[in-house]
């Protein structure tokens, strides 16, 4: 079983080399219904949000355009470069260890980044961010999942392959339900073998 400094690094390798593909994708329309909704939730414009592993930053970017003020961060550097040229205030960060002092920010983004983190891991990376949530912050939480499944795949096209953390409904809602309120958790069908993972959290 590899460590989870040794999968970080496979993992920032992953991804250094896809910056421009990432930064093609067009973002479906659930994703959009989700920010949509978190937006909703969040209310006023003048928040400090944090955007965990943001890629090429299409959802900074809307916090921005919306007057948030954001931090945009990334496991890989040429992603938070990237950002960077967008005029985005971006940098290279470790969720496990977050380099902001305690109740920094108003709420979290993170979609699709914390199925790389094993199950085993994620209540200390949950205990991470919520050290620099303010109270009563909140955080979005969505990734793909429900099949409980952890590991490498044949099919992932990237190299070195990612390892994904596909969480069952039960383990991502308990383990989360310890270090947060849970305000609202669904499910979406993706059309795939697994689905996609919606939780929206309170400190």
């Amino acid at each position: 079983m590899l460590r989870d400094n040794d999968l970080k690094i496979s993992l920032r390798a992953s991804y250094d080399a896809h910056v421009d593909e990432r930064n093609d994708k067009v973002q479906t329309d659930w994703k959009l219904a989700e920010r949509g909704t978190f937006i909703d939730r969040l209310g006023a414009s003048n928040c400090c949000v944090l955007d965990i592993g943001a890629g090429t930053g299409p959802d900074s970017l809307v916090f921005r355009e919306l007057g948030y003020r954001i931090i945009t961060s990334d496991l890989s550097l040429p992603m938070a470069k990237h950002c960077r040229g967008t005029g985005l205030n971006a940098l290279q960060m470790d969720y496990y260890a977050i380099p902001f002092p305690a109740v920094t920010f108003d709420a979290i983004w993170s979609l699709n980044t914390l199925l790389h983190v094993p199950l085993r891991s994620l209540g200390s990376v949950l205990d991470e961010l919520r050290r620099v949530l303010l109270d009563r912050g909140l955080f979005f939480l969505g990734c793909y999942g429900g099949s409980g499944q952890e590991g490498t795949f044949d099919k992932d096209h990237y190299e070195p392959k990612r390892f994904f953390s596909f969480k069952t409904d039960d383990d991502l809602t308990r383990i989360a339900a310890d270090h947060f309120d849970i305000v609202d958790f669904h499910t979406v069908d993706i059309g795939m073998n697994y689905h996609f993972q919606s939780l929206t959290l309170r400190k």
